[in-house]
């Protein structure tokens, strides 16, 4: 279920500003946002139920989140005001020594410093502690699949059997990987392309290029219907290091 908030964002001085705030904001993953610089907000559309922060939450566990991107911080403590959240990155995360228990990384590690961001993990997490490193991408192997993830140009799709790199002391004790289906209406490809940033960083005659290359694959390559649910593979890679 998609939710939607509207945040005001203060310090624009002209519509390139709005422009940047906006572009920035529709690089996160999953978010489709739109700034308005006459009333200086802006309105974003997520889903909340998954993100690994909403996940992770329980009444046995204190979490924590940190992210380099003001506003995914900004977003996450208007969804989640029960979680501390600050701006830091993998590499500095701001945590004193000895912490936590187990730091929860979803998406994110393929952009760190491996080097930099193993040693800061083994600084923050206690001793028997673990670090969890995850991705969902598309199941790329089922062939019509392959074929929608290079039309969308889904460029952060992890090959197949990959393993993240990860520095001493650092040892890989566990990995999950699993495949599952989300059931959703085929317009929703449309969204799901937005979110790129090949998307993102495009002209508008590109985009409509675009636009026009998934029409023409789903509904006449593929033969699904507006409006129809269809089966869209996913592929998890968990990954639990201890020391």
């Amino acid at each position: 279920m998609t939710s939607q908030i509207e945040l005001g964002v203060t310090g624009m001085t002209c519509t390139s500003c709005s422009s940047r705030v906006q572009r920035k904001l529709n690089k996160l993953d999953g978010v489709d946002a739109s700034v308005n610089y006459s009333t200086e907000t802006a309105t974003v559309s997520f889903d909340p139920s998954s993100t690994s922060t909403q996940l992770l939450i329980d009444d046995h566990r204190t979490v924590y989140a940190c992210d380099p991107s003001p506003d995914m911080t900004r977003v996450l403590h208007h969804q989640l005001p029960e979680v501390p959240v600050w701006r830091a990155t993998a590499e500095a995360t701001g945590l004193a020594d000895n912490a936590v228990d187990a730091i929860a990384c979803a998406q994110t590690w393929h952009w760190v410093d491996p080097a930099e961001a193993s040693a800061e993990t083994d600084r923050v997490i206690r001793d028997g502690g673990c670090l969890v490193l995850c991705w969902n991408t598309l199941a790329v192997h089922h062939p019509w699949v392959l074929r929608l993830s290079r039309i969308m140009h889904s460029g952060d799709v992890q090959r197949e059997g990959f393993y993240p790199t990860v520095h001493a002391p650092w040892q890989l004790e566990r990995e999950v990987r699993t495949e599952w289906v989300d059931q959703i209406p085929v317009e929703h490809c449309f969204e799901l392309m937005a979110t790129r940033s090949y998307w993102l960083k495009a002209s508008k005659r590109t985009r409509a290029k675009m636009e026009a290359n998934l029409t023409w694959y789903l509904y006449e390559r593929l033969g699904f219907d507006e409006g129809q649910i269809i089966p869209l593979p996913y592929r998890t890679d968990a990954f639990v290091y201890r020391r």
